[in-house]
Formats: structure tokens, sequence, C-alpha cells
């Protein structure tokens, strides 16, 4: 699929140009600004609303019936009747990325719990591959690799970062069922400014013909963070359901700030499309924007989208990973 449109994200300067011709080897994006000024803080076990520890699946007994009902008509959204579909643990896909005005094909390989992560070019002159594993994070290139991080050498673990959050996050939005819920309430509107440029469809429109369920978790994962606040591991997810079908097709995502606005952290999502595979129905189109930031302020969200990423045919959510996937070469 050819996608085309400006966008914003800075390329791996550590590892090739920032902006990229079309013949040359196409890395991925970078996402935020600068490094995170604090690391997030993992509170164990995390405290729903009604008082009790989170637990997947588990709805607090303080959510409204109508909170409820909402809840429930995406977990029927993301599920195709009748097939069976086993909890998610992983996927194994292939994507078609558009970012700063490049193009390129991804392989796809993530391992949930342990955060194992393969992504690999095929259209790269060496091959490239980014991979964490259980012996670190590296870069592959001819099938020599480079061991990544280290002093004066963050780019790369944390483009793995950026990419795991995608991965998380995807399956979130796939699979809602097995997330841990600290909190459900019905929202009347959606408030925030969106972007009016988008290259597939109207998202203040859309944004009042869905209807609004604010949820807050820690099992959504977020981009480098910029600026001040306590990051508490916990996350905010405004989600913007369709009534008819139960998909979610907008979701804002932030740290758990008291104040519903936009922040630094605060990422927008469109899910344009969705596909159907091994039971379940999935993102398969997602466009990200980040927010800018105007003299230490954030001023709105991007004219344009950070990454557009589109789900290609195939692909496995219940994949069986040989011993070596995400291990580096010999050598």
């Amino acid at each position: 699929m050819k996608l085309q449109m400006p966008l914003l994200a800075v390329c791996l300067a550590a590892l090739a140009p920032a902006v990229l011709a079309q013949d040359d080897d196409p890395v991925p994006p970078k996402f935020g600004g600068q490094p995170p000024i604090e690391k997030p803080i993992t509170e164990t076990p995390f405290t729903a609303s009604d008082g009790k520890p989170v637990a997947p699946g588990r709805i607090p007994e303080d959510t409204t019936p109508s909170a409820r009902d909402r809840w429930n008509k995406i977990l029927a959204g993301t599920r195709i009747p009748g097939v069976q579909a086993a909890p998610i643990q992983g996927f194994d896909m292939s994507f078609e990325i558009a970012t700063e005005g490049n193009e390129f094909a991804a392989h796809y390989k993530f391992k949930a719990k342990e955060k194992y992560l393969s992504f690999f070019l095929p259209r790269s002159s060496t091959k490239r591959v980014m991979l964490r594993g259980p012996k670190g994070d590296f870069l592959i290139e001819e099938g020599v690799a480079e061991k990544l991080g280290g002093r004066g050498n963050t780019v790369g673990p944390k483009q793995l970062d950026d990419w795991t959050a995608i991965a998380r996050n995807f399956i979130a939005l796939s699979d809602p069922k097995a997330i841990r819920i600290v909190s459900l309430k019905t929202l009347p509107a959606m408030t925030l400014p969106l972007p009016t440029e988008s290259s597939i469809r109207n998202l203040p429109k859309l944004a009042k013909q869905l209807s609004w369920l604010e949820m807050r978790s820690p099992d959504f994962q977020l981009y480098n963070v910029e600026g001040p606040g306590k990051r508490t591991g916990i996350f905010r997810a405004l989600l913007g359901v369709n009534q008819e079908t139960g998909a979610v097709e907008l979701a804002i995502l932030s740290e758990d700030h008291k104040e519903l606005g936009l922040h630094f952290s605060t990422m927008l999502v469109d899910i344009s499309r969705r596909n159907k595979i091994d039971g379940y129905i999935v993102p398969g189109r997602m466009q990200i924007w980040k927010v800018e930031h105007h003299r230490g302020r954030p001023t709105g969200f991007g004219k344009w989208e950070a990454v557009d990423l589109s789900l290609l045919e195939g692909g496995s959510l219940k994949p069986a990973f040989g011993e070596n996937v995400f291990l580096p070469p010999p050598g």
C-alpha cells in the first residue's frame, strides 16, 4: 500500500540520516523529543477505583451500568462471533509504514510477557534487524550484530522502546478483555482539539459521532515523555467507540493526570481500518499523532501524523517462536 503524507517523526540519527531517499535503507522513526526526565515508577499491585487490586479483565465494582455496557460493547467488537480466540501472548506480522516522507515494510515479531522484539526491514539492502531479547538490544546488518546501549549510544534502545510501545498498544486495543482496569467512566463528548488535516477522514467530525469512555490502566504505553510530572505507571485512555460495531475508532492516550487536557505525553491513535485474524478483529491501520510544544507548554496535536502503520494480510496472533528468534547471530 502506498502511503503519502508529510510526517513529523525524526529518524534514528545514530544509524542513518534524518531524511532518507526512497533508495536508501529505511529506519524506524523517532517518536518523541528528548529522553524522559523521569522513568515510570512501577507500583505493585495497582489498586482499582473500588479499592481492590486490579486483575486482567476485572471490572471495578463501582463502575456505573452505562460505563460497563460501553466497555462490554468494546469487548464484543474485538472478537469474531463463533470463533475461538486464545489470549494474545504476542504476534508475528508485517506492516507497511510511512514516516518522515519515507515508506518501508517491516516484519514485526513481539513476545508480550518478556517484551522481546524483532523488527526486520526486508527491503533494506543490508537486511537490517533491530532486536531486543534476553541478551539485550542489537542492530543486525548483513548478519553481523552490534550491541546497542551503553554510554553515548542510547538512541537505539529508545527506538526499541518506541516500537515496544506500539506493540503493547496494539495488543491492548486488540484484546481489551485482558487489560487490567483501574477505573471506567463514560464521557459526554470529546472536548480536546483534534487534528483537522488528516489524510483519511475528518477527525473532529468523527469524534462527535462516537461514544466516549475513559479508562485508566497500566497496560498501555507511551513514547518518550518530556516535561514535568510524576510517572505513576497508570495511563489514561479516552476511547471513541462506534456504537454500531463496538470498534474503538479513536484512542487518546496520556499519563494519568488529574485534569483532562493535552499534556506532554498525550498521543492520538486513529484506527481507520480493522483486520480479522485468529478470531480477533484487530487494528488494520493506525495513524498516530504526538503533541507539539511551545515554550514548554503543549499547544496541540501536530498537523500531520508522526507515523502511519498498515497491517498487511497474513500474520499470526499465536506464533510459535523458535528459541533463537530473539537472539543475535553468533560471532
